[in-house]
């Protein structure tokens, strides 16, 4: 049949008349003749609502059952729908028909701008809409077309223009002309806006196929669910901003832009693909993924890569995911304007009354920056806590005869920057096999230049040395047994000093190496290895190189020694590593110069004395002073190796965020330096942001703001001694609540302030809500906040 013998059988199946009384099984099924099929793909000539998954129908029947993980959508053993419809298909379908309906009268009395209110998805009820109003709408049904096609025509619109609007505009610049001819008009308009503009990076490929992308998008540790959910929302909107997908689907701008970015370093971590680099060296991962250009109005329009876009339209893994925000994702989209706060102002401190969350809320914050467990620390303050837990000191050790010594170690604050300067995207796997203070040791294989010997070991992977007529040894340390021929330094260092996770370098001559490994494993005797019998294994990093080392070993030539510590430094190592692992013939003087977020939380942050704890980090957490630019010498850096990556001294990296979390009640927030706390952004998390974040439920919320009115309104009290939602969250029994918690807490804030338990017979009535005159209990008073408002 043609387009409009199409159309006129559909409208004999599915007339208006019909759809009040129409089935859940003719609304969706799986066997080509329902609605739903009708209006996606039957009608196709009619205009196209490919792309979006099946949940814009509201409710499908599914093929294959979807998972659900966090999604906003619920499923039996027959149907998939979004759970903003009903808690069962039935009670879904009902709405959602009721939807339908409604939206149908309005086409067929022509009150488009009615539609726009109508709660289905957009290019799906606007193809309806078009359908039963007799084809009197424009059949485009993507905003963004609509939009960009007014634009053209010299129409001052947005995005926030409703799309009845839109319609309005354009069916008046179609004026008397046939659709088919205005379609003919639109057309190439369209081409022009998807060709307009010059698509970057130029002349980059990550050489990613179809193939190698369907296995990606199926590791959910490369795509996550909010990745998916992103690329969902790029791949309807075909070519987009972050701004307009928040403005359409909802949820934050960042959110879009937070996930393509960090989807792209998933990759590369992955399969090392080729990556782009910007003009000053940083590495650039969101055109992995993605092709994008700059706009008129500044903004960055994306578009998906063609291969990634034909491995989501092969597999359908984003067909079952939703597009539209929904409650749960509003909150997300709150923690998502923390991560906006954190990124521009390195550091912040989540305040406000106890049980809020706070801490909770920091580690999610963490986690939308795109942090592993790995790239989150963790240290809660408290009055004994010093500088030495903290930064570094001198810690007790047992000597090697048994005598105690003092020496250096750093604090977790300052290894957590070690790590974050040096975990890298290009550096992430080689940290993860190092120990905590590597060394840096020179080997020769069977002396200089090419041998049997250096060949065995770079093509077996491990290091081996001589003197085999010392035969198997225990301990070197101990051994009596030396000869002229000596080697006794060289041993113990070889057998006892060096450690699994230490580095060695191949020496090559007296200022090349060829090789870069880290030690796997244990000393080892081997008598098949002749004059070379004694072992370790490595993980080469690199070989076959040539690379010059003197400037970095402190303009020292290497020497005839077979194994020693050399004076380069771990960052030193690690840019050798990338230089030749990239390919690249500069590197930037550090390896920090990456976009992978580390984020430190300090719990309860104002009950350690601040100026005690961070020292001279004091200058050195202030955002203006991040990076090698802002280095410090630390109290001990007289006593800080050569090798160490502090050796010049000690710096907060760039990538490094600090969120410290504290509670308003405590008495000791007053005793935080002043200029130790403008060095952060105070954001307060309220008892009625709480709520909202924990979703808690509705007669918990009626309960928490109950209490809370009470406690506000209560002399001796105020704000910061309200209760947060976590004393809410799973309860399911209110009346054990406040017996168990509730009471006792109350009793406290009150402790010397309520000497006839008047109060706390106040507050006590307000949570049960019993008959009272004061009118400081009643729900209806608009003068103070509800969790709702």
């Amino acid at each position: 049949m043609g387009k409009e013998e199409l159309y006129d059988e559909f409208m004999r199946l599915f007339p208006s008349s019909r759809l009040e009384n129409l089935k859940l099984d003719e609304y969706t099924n799986l066997t080509k003749d329902s609605f739903c099929y009708w209006i996606e793909n039957k009608l196709n000539d009619w205009g196209n609502i490919h792309g979006a998954t099946s949940y814009k129908f509201g409710i499908f029947q599914w093929g294959s059952k979807p998972e659900l993980g966090k999604t906003s959508v619920l499923a039996d053993e027959k149907y998939a729908w979004q759970n903003r419809f009903g808690k069962t298909a039935e009670e879904a379908y009902n709405n959602i028909k009721k939807q339908l309906v409604q939206l149908v009268n309005y086409a067929e009395k022509f009150e488009f701008e009615k539609i726009d209110s109508i709660d289905l998805s957009e290019m799906f009820k606007w193809k309806i809409a078009f359908l039963y109003s007799n084809k009197k709408l424009i059949n485009w049904f993507s905003k963004n077309a609509l939009l960009k096609f007014a634009q053209y025509f010299g129409h001052d619109v947005n995005n926030k223009t409703p799309t009845s609007e839109l319609q309005r505009i354009l069916l008046n610049e179609k004026g008397e002309k046939t659709l088919d001819d205005f379609n003919k008009l639109l057309q190439p308009i369209w081409d022009k806006v998807q060709e307009d503009g010059e698509w970057l990076p130029k002349d980059y490929n990550p050489n990613i196929s179809k193939e190698i992308w369907i296995e990606l998008i199926k590791d959910k540790t490369v795509f996550t669910e909010n990745a998916l959910i992103t690329f969902a929302c790029l791949h309807e909107a075909a070519i987009s901003t972050c701004t307009d997908m928040a403005k359409e689907f909802g949820r934050t701008k960042n959110f879009y832009n937070n996930n393509i970015w960090r989807t792209g370093e998933r990759v590369y971590n992955k399969i090392n693909c080729p990556l782009s680099e910007r003009e000053n060296g940083e590495n650039r991962y969101w055109p992995i993924c993605c092709l994008a250009r700059n706009l008129k109005n500044g903004l960055f329009e994306f578009k998906i890569r063609k291969e990634l876009q034909d491995a989501f339209e092969e597999t359908g893994i984003i067909k079952q995911l939703k597009l539209y925000a929904d409650e749960g994702d509003k909150n997300m989209g709150k923690i998502e304007d923390y991560t906006e706060l954190l990124l521009e102002n390195k550091n912040i401190i989540l305040h406000g009354a106890p049980g809020t969350g706070k801490t909770h809320l920091a580690k999610e914050i963490a986690k939308a920056m795109g942090c592993t467990k790995n790239e989150i620390g963790f240290v809660q303050f408290h009055p004994s806590y010093d500088y030495t837990d903290f930064v570094e000191g001198l810690r007790p050790q047992e000597g090697a005869s048994g005598e105690i010594i003092f020496e250096r170690k750093d604090g977790v604050f300052k290894k957590f920057c070690e790590k974050a300067i040096l975990s890298s995207s290009d550096t992430e796997n080689i940290w993860k096999e190092l120990n905590d203070n590597p060394t840096v040791w020179k080997v020769s294989l069977e002396g200089t230049g090419d041998n049997p010997t250096r060949t065995d070991c770079m093509t077996n992977g491990y290091i081996r040395i001589g003197w085999p007529s010392y035969g198997e040894v225990a301990d070197f340390s101990n051994f009596s047994g030396y000869t002229e021929d000596g080697g006794s330094v060289v041993l113990v260092a070889f057998q006892s000093k060096m450690k699994v996770g230490d580095i060695v370098l191949s020496c090559y001559s007296a200022t090349e190496i060829d090789a870069v490994g880290i030690v796997t494993g244990e000393y080892e005797y081997r008598p098949e290895g002749g004059n070379y019998p004694r072992y370790r294994t490595v993980k080469w990093l690199v070989k076959g190189i040539r690379e010059n080392i003197v400037e970095k070993n402190r303009g020292k030539s290497l020497t005839l020694a077979s194994v020693y510590k050399l004076s380069i430094s771990i960052q030193d190592v690690f840019d050798i590593v990338k230089k030749y692992t990239t390919n690249q013939n500069q590197h930037s003087e550090s390896v920090n110069e990456n976009n992978k977020a580390f984020v430190f939380i300090i719990d309860e942050i104002n009950r350690g004395e601040l100026s005690k704890i961070f020292g001279e980090l004091f200058y050195a957490i202030d955002p203006g002073y991040r990076g090698i630019n802002g280095k410090i010498n630390t109290q001990y850096q007289n006593l800080i190796k050569e090798n160490n990556i502090f050796y010049t001294g000690f710096y907060i990296p760039e990538n490094v965020y600090i969120i410290g979390t504290m509670n308003d009640i405590d008495r000791s927030v007053e005793s935080m330096d002043f200029a130790m706390r403008r060095r952060f952004i105070f954001e307060e998390v309220t008892a009625e942001d709480s709520a909202k974040n924990m979703n808690l439920p509705q007669e918990a919320k009626d309960r928490m703001t109950r209490i809370n009115n009470a406690i506000h309104d209560t002399e001796g009290l105020n704000d910061a001694y309200k209760i947060g939602g976590a004393y809410f969250l799973n309860a399911d029994d209110f009346d054990k609540l406040w017996r168990i918690k509730l009471s006792s807490l109350v009793k406290e804030y009150l402790r010397g302030i309520d000497d006839d338990g008047s109060k706390y017979q106040k507050i006590e009535d307000a949570y049960f809500n019993r008959n009272t005159n004061n009118s400081s209990l009643n729900d209806t008073d608009d003068n103070r906040p509800t969790v709702e408002q």
